[in-house]
């Protein structure tokens, strides 16, 4: 009976989680549209309040940052922008 032959095996050091994470192609598209969706939703609040009062930040111009924040996640997640649209 012939022995086994073994290759060498080469290990080498994995980045860190957080560094594999963000060198995905995928993350940095959806943080580059959040990042987007937030700045315009922010630009929609600032110029579409009344001309007499200027609010740098309240309730509203949170909720139009996190409108934004969902519509910069929905499309760069949708299977759409993917290139997997039916």
């Amino acid at each position: 009976m012939e022995p086994f032959k073994f290759k060498k095996l080469e290990v080498q050091d994995e980045r860190s989680w957080i560094v594999r994470l963000f060198a995905s192609a995928l993350i940095r598209q959806m943080l580059l549209y959040c990042f987007v969706g937030a700045v315009i939703g922010y630009i929609l609040f600032f110029f579409g309040q009344d001309g007499n009062t200027t609010v740098y930040w309240n309730d509203k111009a949170a909720e139009n940052v996190f409108i934004g924040l969902g519509f910069g996640i929905f499309l760069s997640t949708s299977p759409c922008a993917r290139g997997r649209c039916s």
